[in-house]
């Protein structure tokens, strides 16, 4: 019967275990065992995919990550591995919106760095779409307003504001 939680914990754990010693084929086999109790548990899909990742079973990995991204759309680590999924699969359009869409999550959530990695992504994959280049250079234009050496302020001692 599904639902059971030691079934599920115990085959998490031998996945978790299985997955450090890179024994992909034996993880999958665990995390499986775990989906046959929990089908919407988000770890185990995602161990799943990614031991699809490890082995090249491309489509099977982007089925797994894509489920949760159907229950979940602002799973940034699902996120991630699809469009990184889309690349490999050669759909540069879904690639290209699923960076542009991981990006906004990012920069929501103050994660500029990640945000700017996620729009270069986008720009390699689609040149002459001007919006991650909108995107970066307001990005960059922020970065470059910030309090250089104030006090008070990480990272700053004079407190002036720059616009080289």
């Amino acid at each position: 019967m599904p639902g059971n939680r030691q079934v599920f914990s115990t085959a998490m754990n031998a996945a978790d275990r299985s997955r450090w010693d890179s024994q992909w084929t034996e993880a999958a086999n665990e995390y499986q065992r775990a989906l046959a109790e929990f089908p919407d548990d988000a770890a185990a899909r995602g161990g799943l995919g990614f031991c699809y990742m490890q082995t090249k079973q491309w489509q099977k990995a982007l089925a797994e990550y894509e489920t949760i991204l159907e229950r979940d759309p602002s799973n940034v680590i699902a996120l991630s591995k699809t469009a990184e999924l889309y690349v490999i699969l050669n759909r540069r359009d879904d690639a290209y919106k699923a960076y542009m869409h991981l990006a906004e999550l990012y920069s929501q959530a103050g994660q500029g760095a990640r945000a700017e990695a996620a729009w270069q992504k986008a720009v390699q994959l689609s040149p002459a779409s001007p919006e991650p280049h909108e995107r970066l250079a307001t990005y960059y234009l922020g970065k470059k307003r910030h309090c250089v050496n104030g006090p008070g302020a990480f990272g700053c001692s004079s407190g002036i504001f720059t616009t080289r």
